[in-house]
């Protein structure tokens, strides 16, 4: 069942154009997600204003 979300969301993603990673701004914009391997998803999601 997770798998079918994870599609959904990267399906989403894709429609909406938010690229697959970013070039991270200095410092992140978020605290938390340092050395999180998805930090350049989460970034990339933060530019594009949908969080």
């Amino acid at each position: 069942m997770p798998t079918r979300y994870t599609l959904l969301i990267a399906l989403l993603l894709v429609a909406l154009g938010v690229p697959a990673g970013a070039v991270l701004p200095p410092g992140g914009t978020f605290i938390d997600e340092d050395g999180n391997p998805h930090e350049g998803a989460i970034e990339a999601i933060s530019a594009q204003n949908i969080t």
